[in-house]
């Protein structure tokens, strides 16, 4: 028997995850907001994850997620 692979997250999910981290929610309140586990949000964030801009000790680099 073939193992069936589920898509946890929609593309819609993917761009809620991205609206709330840049209004700096954490990963359990997206998480609740989705009903998904805390644990699938942070790793979709750490596995889609990019930076950008220069980063200074006072001022670190802004991350963008996916773009909606």
């Amino acid at each position: 028997m073939k193992a069936v692979k589920y898509k946890h997250l929609s593309f819609e999910d993917r761009c809620v995850i991205e609206e709330f981290l840049n209004r700096g929610y954490n990963f359990t309140q997206i998480a609740n907001r989705l009903g998904k586990n805390r644990t699938t949000i942070s790793k979709e964030v750490l596995k889609h994850r990019f930076l950008r801009g220069n980063s200074t000790p006072d001022r670190p680099c802004c991350f963008v997620i996916f773009r909606c």
